[in-house]
């Protein structure tokens, strides 16, 4: 009998139970935080199986059962190693999945969790090719009007056409990380897996991007996925859909976007998670989030929480199938605005009188943006915000379908931790001034004068 007694150090549900697709780059991950996977024509000949058994899929379970922290895994390491708490799940989620499963059906959860850490070789194999899909991500290619701080071309084509313009990334190489690839074969193959198999039994669908919302294939794939639903009789249980989205969305996306609402207010099973990422305001949020309109963002997102209010007002509010989250991508820029951004939402919530969530996320790389780099100093920061949601969370305990705004509290503890953590990478610090330098040069920007209150932290970062 080997010892995995480490297991509780690295297992983490997301590798059996969170693929992520990337149709415009033929590739699959598990884990939004996880390397990309190219699929080569070869592998997609297989079909519809490469989905659950990719051989990187089976090592990273392989070293997460064995107690082994697998390399792809390193956002939650590096989070984990200076005192925050990673997103990854823990060992009884785990648990979870094996009792539905029913793996073991004749032990205790206890029990369960005692011969966790004594697996045998046979039993290792059989818990890798374990199959419990609870979350779908599906990205349909990198096309952004935004160029985030935190993100690039890979994910924003935006991203990619500044860096090709300056010349950080020659042609040949964004040729081969962003391929212009007929995937038609790839979709094919993801659909007969999806329709014939695991759309019956994921609790959660979610659209990422680029910007889903400024494209097309989106409105293809979410409707054929309502479609799907509508038409299938193997299960009654409800269906999460997610959208995330920045929101500065012109006109024409916004008027195409609402039938789309409609359907799934309508809809017996479905439910909709509207996810609007923003982390800061006014001109902050601009600077971060560049190409952004504030005002619009502001003003879409007014108009969509009417809008959803009047196609629910017949439904009991426990019973609405939409909610309205904001994705906050916690960064070292945005920090020192947290409580005005909190604030905000706080009064849009009593502008509108529809109850708002906001998710947990922070930015682990780059390096350079990783809330960790600040001095100890900004956890005051954190410390004011946790005040002013301490003083809303006691009206917000019936918020649905999200984390409370207490357990958000919790998150931004662990937020703390990393800032006060004194172990500091003095290097990223160094490329935290040569970025946002070369940033501002580039977009005519002004840190200075965008972020006064952080003028000092730079200067500590250029010394």
């Amino acid at each position: 009998m080997e010892s995995n007694k480490n297991i509780k150090d690295t297992i983490c549900a997301y590798a059996w139970d969170f693929p992520t697709v990337s149709m415009g780059r033929n590739g699959l991950k598990y884990c939004c935080r996880t390397e990309l996977l190219h699929l080569s024509e070869e592998q997609i000949k297989h079909g519809s199986n490469i989905f659950n058994e990719h051989d990187d899929i089976m090592q990273l379970r392989r070293d997460l059962l064995n107690g082994v922290k697998n390399h792809n895994c390193r956002a939650c390491w590096e989070i984990e190693g200076r005192g925050g708490y990673g997103p990854r799940t823990r060992i009884d989620k785990f648990i979870d999945i094996i009792i539905k499963k029913q793996i073991w059906s004749e032990l205790s959860r206890d029990q369960i969790y005692d011969k966790l850490h004594k697996l045998t070789e046979n039993e290792i194999d059989q818990l890798i090719k374990m199959q419990s899909i609870r979350s779908i991500d599906i990205q349909l290619g990198n096309t952004c009007d935004l160029k985030c701080i935190y993100c690039g071309h890979r994910e924003s084509s935006s991203w990619a056409a500044e860096r090709l313009r300056y010349g950080d990334i020659p042609q040949d190489r964004l040729a081969v990380e962003l391929p212009n690839v007929d995937n038609t074969e790839f979709e094919s193959i993801w659909w007969d897996w999806f329709e014939n198999g695991y759309g019956n039994t994921t609790d959660r669908i979610k659209f990422l991007g680029g910007e889903p919302l400024f494209m097309e294939k989106f409105y293809t794939y979410i409707n054929r996925i309502i479609d799907f639903y509508e038409n299938s009789s193997t299960s009654d249980r409800p269906v999460s859909l997610s959208i995330f989205t920045n929101f500065n969305t012109k006109p024409f996306y916004y008027e195409k976007l609402l039938p789309v609402v409609l359907r799934i207010i309508n809809s017996k099973r479905l439910k909709l998670q509207f996810n609007v990422s923003c982390e800061s305001t006014g001109p902050r949020a601009e600077f971060i989030r560049f190409g952004l309109d504030w005002n619009i963002m502001v003003k879409n997102s007014e108009n969509f929480i009417k809008f959803i209010s009047d196609a629910q007002s017949n439904i009991p509010i426990h019973q609405r199938p939409i909610s309205f989250i904001w994705q906050p991508a916690l960064n070292a820029l945005s920090i020192s605005d947290l409580p005005n951004f909190v604030k905000f939402v706080i009064d849009l919530q009593d502008k509108t009188g529809y109850h708002l969530g906001i998710a947990q996320n922070q930015v682990t790389f780059p390096e350079w943006l990783n809330p960790g780099i600040l001095s100890p100093d900004y956890s005051k920061y954190i410390d004011e915000t946790i005040s002013i949601l301490n003083e809303k969370t006691p009206y917000m305990d019936h918020t649905l379908y999200v984390e409370k705004w207490d357990v958000y509290v919790d998150f931004l503890r662990s937020i703390k931790s990393l800032i006060e953590y004194e172990d500091k990478n003095y290097h990223s610090r160094k490329m935290f001034v040569a970025n946002v330098d070369t940033l501002c040069n580039r977009r005519n920007l002004n840190f200075h004068n965008t972020f006064p209150e952080m003028v000092d932290f730079y200067n500590i970062c250029n010394s």
